[in-house]
């Protein structure tokens, strides 16, 4: 490291400082600084990607396609909620921020699947996550673009259990979307809706 990387270490120093500051900033920001609209829109671009892609094909398959739309512009709605809570919040009730930093640890929480990604198990985010094809690239909804991938060559007996895959893999992704969403109402609202 000392005779070819970094003789002087300057570019190690660099990189410190700005995770210790990074780490103080969380350290010390009241709410945790978790900007959930861009998550929402990047919801949103990846399905318009993935559907640019492989909508037509997955309509044809997977008999709950449109629930996709559906269930991100649900996750819309819940984030646009939280956020016009989060900007009435009395910010020196330290049970109100409590909530709120909770309700934020959980939605990064509700996108990870005990199992990981279908073939990549030590993989457990749904939405963040490489390509299996490509380690440069990110994928949009990545474990169902892999077991998209390349599907066209596949013999009759084994497409078959791919699409049962994928389907199972579509119903996962559902499911944590809308978990993510639900993590954001309002504890006592959502306990009186689901009664």
């Amino acid at each position: 490291m000392k005779r070819l990387i970094d003789p002087d270490f300057k570019y190690h120093r660099s990189v410190c400082q700005v995770a210790v500051e990074i780490v103080r900033s969380l350290a010390d920001s009241l709410i945790i600084p978790f900007n959930i609209s861009d998550y929402a829109w990047g919801l949103e671009m990846n399905r318009q990607t993935l559907d640019k892609g492989f909508g037509s094909r997955l309509q044809q398959i997977v008999s709950n396609y449109p629930d996709l739309q559906k269930v991100i512009e649900g996750f819309k709605k819940d984030v646009h909620e939280f956020e016009r809570t989060l900007s009435q919040i009395d910010r020196k009730d330290p049970m109100a921020i409590r909530m709120i930093n909770d309700q934020l640890l959980f939605l990064e929480k509700a996108f990870l699947d005990s199992e990981g990604l279908p073939s990549r198990p030590q993989k457990k985010h749904l939405i963040f996550a490489e390509s299996i094809n490509d380690a440069y690239a990110g994928n949009s909804f990545a474990g169902l673009v892999d077991l998209l991938f390349d599907i066209d060559k596949l013999q009759a007996d084994r497409l078959a259990e791919r699409w049962k895959e994928i389907q199972h893999h579509f119903s996962v992704l559902l499911n944590a979307i809308q978990a993510a969403g639900y993590t954001l109402r309002d504890v006592v609202k959502f306990v009186e809706e689901t009664y």
